[in-house]
């Protein structure tokens, strides 16, 4: 499939990945910055799916609507995770290696920008967990509106910056920069949470299937992802965009 579902790209649109339109896809910058465009796209994907399936909750039984509020702090956690490893890992290791310490200055402010708006988001998921019946579609999306915007620009925005690193050239060695703030952030995720959420939102069919082999991780690793860790919240996951083998599904509620 090489058009994304307009579920995943609206209302926030996906990221065109540099591999997909450089004339030099194997550059290191260009790999680098690609990997941080499908982990970003795996974050819009799952706020698409969040912003569209939430109108549909409050009719839900209690047991449904609580399933839809864990996948939502799942997102958040993976999100944290991700920005986290980056500030504490990649940005001050890319720093260090091109000797500017504010290379990276303007992704920090960046999350700074939107962590406020989007701890109001997290805050009310977490009050929602001991009465799912309160949960309100309308204070959900209000919530998801007054931080998306600056998220998702964000999330574009950091793409060329790592592309731009390209004229500190043999200074720094991105590639494994990038693949340690990936470890860093997959290993202080959980197995059977966001690291399954992350699955549950990534499309192997992206830009004609270029990125099939994407994560870079062990096939066995995978494997058990998505063979055994899968099943511990799986009743999550039907609200992801998409099936546990990477191809696009539809929503579990969708717009009519």
């Amino acid at each position: 499939m090489s058009t994304p579902p307009t579920w995943h790209t609206t209302p926030y649109p996906l990221i065109t990945t540099p591999k997909f339109t450089t004339p030099a896809p194997h550059d290191p910058f260009t790999l680098a910055a690609t990997d941080m465009a499908l982990v970003h796209n795996v974050i819009i994907r799952g706020l698409n799916s969040i912003h569209h399936q939430a109108p549909y909750i409050s009719s839900l039984p209690t047991a449904e609507k609580l399933t839809f509020i864990k996948y939502c702090l799942f997102w958040f956690g993976f999100l944290h995770a991700h920005h986290t490893s980056e500030e504490e890992v990649m940005f001050p290791k890319i720093s260090a290696a091109v000797g500017v310490p504010e290379v990276m200055e303007v992704n920090v402010t960046q999350h700074a920008d939107f962590t406020p708006p989007l701890l109001e988001f997290k805050t009310y998921l977490d009050s929602l967990l001991a009465d799912p019946d309160t949960f309100d579609s309308n204070k959900l999306i209000s919530l998801i509106e007054a931080f998306a915007p600056t998220l998702t620009q964000h999330l574009h925005d950091e793409i060329p910056t790592l592309l731009n690193l390209r004229q500190h050239g043999d200074k720094i060695d991105i590639l494994r920069i990038s693949n340690e703030e990936g470890e860093h952030s997959m290993k202080s995720m959980s197995m059977t949470g966001e690291t399954c959420w992350f699955m549950a939102n990534l499309d192997l069919t992206y830009e004609g299937g270029i990125h099939k082999d994407f994560p870079p991780a062990p096939g066995v690793i995978k494997w058990w992802i998505r063979s055994v860790a899968w099943k511990w919240n799986g009743v999550c996951w039907r609200w992801g965009s998409c099936s546990k083998d990477g191809n696009p599904k539809a929503l579990s509620i969708r717009e009519l």
